[in-house]
C-alpha cells in the first residue's frame, strides 16, 4: 500500500490510513529505515525548517528511480507548509549530485523560472543515512492527459524557452558537465542501436534519416538545459504549469536536447499536432528556429532503451520508432 499517515487528532502520534484494496504493503522504507524511524527523523527535521511546527501528514510519492520521495506537511502556527523529502542513493556520486541541483535551484529561483525550492539539506547523511533534501512541493500533479493538450503544449514550451533563455555566463556553472557532451553521446548510441530496436521493421527507416541529419549536424548554444526535460517532470493545477521538478541532470547543451526529447513524447503521449505546438510556442517564445529539432527528436528513438532499469516508465520500442520515422 502507499501508506498515508495523520496525525491522531488530540496527540502527536500517526496513525496509517485505510489502504486501497490491492495494494502491496510497504512498511519499510529502506532496509534500515522503518515508518517510524522515518517519522521520527522528519520530526527532527521540521524542527529546523518551521521551529515550533509539527508534521500532520506524510505519504510515499510514486516513481522516484533514484531518489526515494515523500511529501510531508507541517503545521506551522496555522499555516501548513507543504513540502517534499527526497533521500538520494548512498556514496559520493549521489551527494554530488544533490549538491549539484541545490546549486542549480539557486540559479532558478534567482531567474525566477518556476521550481522547487530548497528549505534544508544533509549532504552528509547525518539524519537518514543518505544525502537528503527538503523542498518545498508545488501544488497540482503531472499531467499526462490534459483537457486542453495545445495550451498544455504552448505552456511547456513557454517555460523550456524561458530556461534556455537565461543567461550561461551570468552564474558560475563550473560544477556542470562540459558543455555539448551529451548531443554527441547520443549520436554515437542512436548509430549502434539496442537489438530490440535494430531487429524493428521501422529501424531502417529512422537509422537511415539519423545519418543523413547527423553528417551535417551544427550544434546550437549552449543553452541551460533541463538534461530530462519531459510532460512528467512538470507540475500543473487547475490547466496552470506550477513548475518544473527533478533538476538532477542540467547541463550545457544544444536546445534541441530538451526541446527533442519533449517533443517526442508529447507526440506519443497525444500526438503530433500537440508536438508541434509545443515547437512553436518555444520557438516563439525563443524569437528563433532550432536547427536540429528533427534529428534531436528521433535520437531517443533508437539510441536510449526506455525499458532499461533507470526508466522510471519505460515506453514500448514501437511507440519510440513509430514516433521517430514519423519526424524524418
Amino acid at each position: 500500500m502507499r501508506l498515508t499517515l495523520a496525525r491522531v487528532r488530540g496527540s502527536d502520534s500517526f496513525r496509517a490510513a485505510s489502504p486501497s484494496v490491492g495494494d502491496a504493503t510497504d512498511v519499510i522504507i529502506r532496509p534500515d529505515l522503518t515508518l517510524r524511524s522515518l517519522e521520527d527523523r522528519i520530526r527532527q527535521v521540521a524542527i529546523e525548517v518551521a521551529p515550533g511546527s509539527k508534521p500532520c501528514r506524510i505519504r510515499k510519492l510514486a516513481g522516484g528511480v533514484l531518489t526515494t520521495v515523500h511529501a510531508f506537511d507541517l503545521d506551522s502556527e496555522g499555516e501548513v507548509l507543504r513540502l517534499v523529502l527526497r533521500r538520494y542513493r548512498p556514496g559520493n556520486e549521489w551527494r554530488n549530485m544533490m549538491l549539484g541541483m541545490l546549486r542549480t535551484l539557486t540559479v532558478l529561483e534567482a531567474e525566477r523560472i518556476p521550481a522547487p525550492r530548497a528549505l534544508w539539506s544533509d549532504p552528509d547523511g547525518a539524519s537518514f543515512g543518505v544525502p537528503a533534501v527538503v523542498l518545498t512541493r508545488l501544488r497540482g500533479r503531472p499531467s499526462a492527459w490534459p483537457p486542453d493538450p495545445v495550451s498544455w503544449a504552448r505552456q511547456l514550451g513557454a517555460v523550456l524557452a524561458q530556461t534556455h533563455s537565461m543567461s550561461t555566463k551570468k552564474y558560475d556553472l563550473s560544477y556542470l558537465p562540459a558543455a555539448f557532451e551529451v548531443a554527441p553521446a547520443l549520436l554515437d548510441r542512436a548509430f549502434a542501436p539496442t537489438a530490440e530496436m535494430a531487429a524493428h521493421p521501422l529501424a531502417s527507416t529512422v537509422l537511415t534519416g539519423l545519418r543523413q541529419f547527423g553528417t551535417t549536424l551544427d550544434l546550437q548554444g549552449p543553452v541551460f538545459a533541463h538534461g530530462d526535460f519531459w510532460p512528467g517532470q512538470v507540475i500543473w493545477w487547475r490547466g496552470q504549469l506550477q513548475g518544473v521538478v527533478d533538476w538532477d541532470f542540467p547541463r550545457l547543451d544544444d536546445p534541441g536536447i530538451d526541446v527533442g526529447y519533449c517533443r517526442l513524447d508529447i507526440a506519443i503521449m497525444t500526438n503530433r499536432g500537440v508536438a508541434d505546438e509545443f515547437l512553436a510556442a518555444y520557438e516563439t517564445a525563443c524569437g528563433h528556429s532550432l536547427r536540429n529539432v528533427r534529428f534531436l527528436w528521433s535520437i531517443p528513438g533508437v539510441g536510449i532503451d526506455k525499458g532499461s532499469a533507470e526508466s522510471a516508465a519505460p515506453i514500448s520500442t514501437e511507440s519510440y520508432l513509430s514516433g521517430s520515422s514519423r519526424t524524418l
